[in-house]
């Protein structure tokens, strides 16, 4: 039994609009879009694929690998920020530090991810890893092996 409602997050190769709508009809609340997939920060398909999702009530997850590619998918519209990448988790985390929301309420909000990739070898290093991370500031990790 779940306490309430399990939220969906398609988690593909987006490039395109049609399969942001054919995750909603699926059943998705959300979508991950990789900033670098879509060409970069510099990007202008960065917004139309935020304002797709939103369009379907739907929450965006971007995907990003410096703190260049961040600002531009928070400026797109996104509030959910995963940082990808194999650094340690505080060099991670200053790729959204300044995005996260600070003391006086001045700064976008942001919920900063930090996309964990599990380690066959490494004896649950994750989860050490999830725990720095929560220390650092980041309000979620997401764990894949790939």
């Amino acid at each position: 039994e779940m306490p309430g409602p399990c939220p969906v997050i398609c988690n593909d190769v987006v490039v395109d609009e049609v399969q942001i709508a054919r995750a909603k009809a699926f059943g998705a609340n959300a979508v991950t879009i990789d900033v670098g997939v879509l060409g970069g920060a510099e990007s202008e398909k960065l917004g139309d694929m935020v304002n797709a999702a939103r369009a379907l009530e739907m929450e965006v997850v971007a995907e990003v690998t410096d703190e260049e590619e961040a600002r531009a998918a928070v400026s797109a519209g996104a509030t959910i920020v995963s940082v990808l990448g194999s650094a340690e988790p505080a060099e991670k985390y200053k790729v959204v530090s300044s995005l996260v929301e600070d003391e006086d309420d001045s700064k976008p909000k942001v919920c900063a991810v930090n996309h964990i990739q599990a380690k066959d070898d490494k004896a649950l290093q994750e989860v050490e890893e999830a725990w720095i991370s929560r220390d650092l500031g980041f309000h979620a990790v997401w764990v894949s092996d790939a």
